[in-house]
């Protein structure tokens, strides 16, 4: 964006996030098959799928032991705080817009 050509992150890191898409081959090794820098694309529809399964099977979902992802939202939303240069500074998640195919998941995170 050229509001920010030139402005250099206050820890000198560009790329905070990639997402990969993992697939099993028949021989049960892990493939990547795709990877994406660009936006935090598959965490804001795991949050969601979880909250789905939580409901869909609420009787089993206990008996499960599915780690929370509180966690790792925590962390995201810690990591882009403390990349503000001033304190109690504003991050954003940036948009291309609705006709985004990861417009859904840049809403939900946000």
């Amino acid at each position: 964006l050229r509001p920010v050509a030139g402005v250099r992150p206050a820890n000198g890191h560009f790329l905070h996030m990639i997402a990969f898409e993992l697939g099993r081959g028949p021989d049960g090794g892990w493939w990547v098959l795709g990877d994406r820098t660009q936006a935090p694309s598959g965490a804001g529809f795991a949050l969601e799928n979880r909250v789905a399964t939580t409901r869909a099977l609420s009787d089993i979902y206990g008996e499960m032991h599915v780690h929370r992802l509180a966690g790792f939202f925590r962390r995201f939303r810690d990591a882009l705080n403390g990349m503000a240069k001033e304190s109690g500074g504003r991050v954003a998640i940036l948009t291309p817009g609705p006709l985004n195919e990861t417009y859904y998941e840049h809403a939900y995170i946000a």
